[in-house]
């Protein structure tokens, strides 16, 4: 620095560019929940302004010099702060509300999904977002001008960007380019010293490109929130739960009455959901199920709800039901297809018909109430997309004026959902208007699939916190429920889309393994037990053409199911779980060409799971990578924090002897070794120093023969201490050693030499 001058100009710009990629890095990790409020150019404009004056004010000189970094990195901040301490206090409430909102939400953030802020709570949040950017460009400015050091720019990266990973709110890849590229540039240029550092220089450069492009060629994404983080906490949660009695959510536990309540009711019950913590079950007999043949998963409906209000579904038995002559017509076109009667089919319409049967079943509860009589239709390994096929089929043959008549009354009756919940839905989901059948059975798998992957099957939810909308707690908070929860956000989900869905509740049975019986009329019979653990609830949606279809969401039921004819509204239902995989009706399969569909879905049942099997190895694999490489980064930065604090340890004048003096000499050897003056065995100590000392005058000036030659003392010789001026000296000798060596240290083995 030129005499007179009041800033230290060496590397002014590299330093400002340094400081800026750690402030930018680590400040746009909140942008993620800050959007759009307070969006990546937003914080990348503050940014600068504060790296840039705080890199200034680090680089004064002179009798002001301390005043001035006082006022600017504590008088600034809290004057800023005092001013706006309103804002500042309303935004960290927002900011925690939105933080706590992103924690619980699964998806791509976008104009459909971001959480909705008033307009005058904007500036709120950028008043926090500023306080956050100071904060983290002081700590920078300190880090590239006054401490530079790999540790302690982790230090400031790492915090905020394990907080919001730790929440699975995964920032943008461009914040985590940014950090990376802080933390290396800033070793880059640790000694400040020199004036002159063309390497530090260039990699500073390089890395200011590589960000600028970077920020422009990668767009603002975030990823998908990983089932690990989700499934953790659920574990933890759980098992805290059942050891201590303890709810980390925060919910109360019920006394033995109101569970005695919930007990042998679970998807049944009298249409409430959300309203109790835990439900467990007895293994208490329900019913008995009958049926005409062995139909794989049945369903048995016992309870049917059209309108959803204050968390609870409101029992449906409408006789208007009855006023149309849709079931009738059904049930006489569905015999005649099956016994191939009036009707001429083509070839795909015939290998579908084929698929089409027949049956009957009925359930009788404990009480004597029986469900279900008339005749009920399926088709065999029947996917979404074949009762589609059917319904076009059926209108293709069937009085259109019947089949409008009922396709108009289903959507006037069941697509009403709350202003509240449709909001919530069109923020998750965006809101949607589809028109085709082949649209809606479309969407109606990708929702199924979607909930089934991204939220947990638990009979401990936790209730529904009081004026709070089950379907937004659900969906948006706690992602953990049991059937009913499902089956609600499925109905809802569906409604807002415009398709016609219905809330049902009954129970699940597995027909393979009941007992045959005849009816004395050559009519084989299956007769099933059912018990309370059999309980469930699921979604019918109305496929125009075709009628009402099962929809089962819940995690370990069938995706896609062997749906009854319409003509079933009031009959059980079809599901196969997961662990019923067996099932003699596949689920999730489209028909092929081929006269053993039995054998041809096997086939593809056994693809499909070993494409399922692969894929969770890819993510386990991925995931034990990542694992393993933060690992390895933890143990690094471990080993360096342990040498680090044993060179600083060495290197004090305080409490020398002999055995201290040798490890100084080994430390400063292995120093040398670095500079390309490895001592070879055989070789005496004096004489290897002579050599090194001719070949390097800077080494020489060092006081490197010296520094050698009273240790040598000391260890060879009669000299039992030294005094406290030559262990200085030799102090000295060995920092003006590793300074040359880093100088000198291109590459990787300038951190080899900061980790000796």
């Amino acid at each position: 620095m030129k005499k007179g001058q009041l800033i230290h100009t060496d590397n002014l710009i590299l330093r400002i560019i340094v400081t800026f990629l750690g402030t930018f890095g680590a400040a746009s990790i909140i942008e993620t929940i800050t959007y759009p409020l307070a969006d990546m150019g937003f914080i990348g404009f503050v940014s600068l302004i504060f790296s840039v004056v705080y890199t200034f004010m680090l680089s004064c000189y002179g009798k002001n010099a301390r005043l001035i970094r006082i006022m600017g990195m504590a008088v600034l901040p809290v004057v800023y702060l005092v001013i706006n301490i309103g804002s500042f206090i309303n935004g960290i409430t927002t900011f925690i509300n939105v933080f706590i909102s992103r924690a619980s939400f699964t998806g791509p953030v976008d104009s459909s999904n971001v959480l909705t802020v008033e307009s005058a709570g904007a500036a709120s949040v950028r008043c926090v977002c500023v306080v956050v950017i100071i904060i983290i460009a002081v700590l920078a400015a300190l880090e590239v001008n006054v401490f530079p050091n790999m540790l302690v720019s982790l230090a400031i990266t790492m915090p905020l960007l394990s907080v919001f990973i730790a929440a699975v709110i995964v920032p943008d890849i461009i914040s985590i380019i940014f950090c990376v590229l802080f933390i290396f540039d800033s070793m880059a240029l640790r000694n400040k010293k020199i004036k002159t550092n063309q390497g530090a220089k260039t990699a500073v450069i390089i890395s200011a490109v590589i960000a600028a492009v970077l920020t422009f060629i990668i767009p603002q994404e975030t990823y998908k929130r990983n089932s690990f983080f989700d499934d953790a906490r659920n574990m933890v949660t759980d098992v805290v739960y059942d050891r201590f009695g303890i709810d980390l959510q925060g919910n109360k536990s019920e006394t033995e009455d109101d569970k005695a309540k919930v007990n042998a009711t679970v998807g049944i019950g009298n249409g409430d959901v959300g309203q109790v913590d835990e439900v467990y079950y007895g293994n208490v007999y329900a019913g008995e199920l009958n049926t005409m043949s062995d139909i794989g998963i049945a369903y048995a409906k016992v309870f049917m709800g059209r309108d959803f209000k204050n968390n609870s579904w409101q029992r449906w038995s409408d006789t208007r039901e009855t006023q149309y002559s849709y079931e009738s017509a059904v049930s006489e076109f569905a015999l005649n297809l099956v016994k191939r009667k009036i009707y001429t089919l083509d070839e795909d319409e015939q290998l579908l018909a084929d698929r089409f049967f027949y049956y009957q079943q009925t359930f009788r509860s404990k009480d004597g109430n029986v469900y279900g009589s008339s005749l009920d239709y399926r088709i065999a390994r029947g996917s979404f997309e074949d009762y589609s096929r059917m319904g076009q089929l059926m209108k293709k043959y069937r009085n259109s004026a019947i089949v409008n008549s009922y396709e108009s009354y289903a959507h006037g009756q069941y697509l009403d959902v709350s202003e509240d919940d449709r909001i919530v839905v069109a923020q998750l989901f965006g809101k949607r208007n589809l028109q085709t059948v082949d649209e809606k059975v479309e969407y109606i798998q990708k929702i199924v699939s979607y909930l089934k992957d991204n939220y947990t099957y638990t009979l401990k939810p936790g209730r529904v916190p009081e004026g709070k909308s089950v379907v937004e707690y659900f969906l948006r908070e706690s992602k953990r429920g049991y059937c009913t929860y499902f089956a609600t956000s499925a109905a809802v989900i569906l409604r807002c889309a415009g398709i016609p869905a219905r809330y049902c509740a009954g129970y699940t049975v597995n027909t393979n393994t009941g007992a045959y019986y005849t009816d004395g009329q050559s009519n084989k019979y299956m007769k099933y037990d059912v018990y309370d653990n059999a309980a469930h609830a699921w979604v019918e949606a109305y496929i125009d053409g075709y009628g009402w279809v099962i929809v089962d969401a819940t995690p370990g039921y069938g995706e896609v199911e062997d749906t009854e004819q319409s003509s079933t509204q009031d009959e059980s239902e079809r599901q196969s779980q997961s662990d019923n995989s067996n099932s003699s009706v596949d689920e999730n399969m489209t028909v092929d060409d081929t006269d053993e569909p039995g054998t041809e879905s096997t086939a593809q049942e056994a693809v499909s799971d070993t494409d399922s099997f692969s894929g969770e190895i890819h993510i386990n694999s991925i995931l034990i990578v990542v694992c393993t490489a933060i690992l390895a980064v933890l143990i690094l930065i471990a080993m360096a924090a342990i040498r680090i604090v044993s060179r600083i340890h060495l290197l004090r004048s305080s409490s020398v002897d002999e055995v201290k003096l040798m490890k100084m000499y080994s430390y400063l050897e292995k120093l040398l070794a670095c500079l390309g003056y490895k001592r070879e065995p055989g070789i005496d100590y004096e004489e290897y120093i002579l050599e090194i000392t001719a070949q390097d005058a800077n080494l020489k000036n060092m006081g490197l023969e010296k520094a050698v030659q009273t240790i040598l003392a000391v260890r060879f010789g009669n000299v039992k201490c030294v005094d406290k001026a030559d262990i200085t000296g030799i102090i000295n000798t060995i920092r003006q050693v590793r300074s040359y060596a880093l100088k000198k240290a291109r590459g990787l083995k300038k951190l080899v030499v900061c980790l000796i």
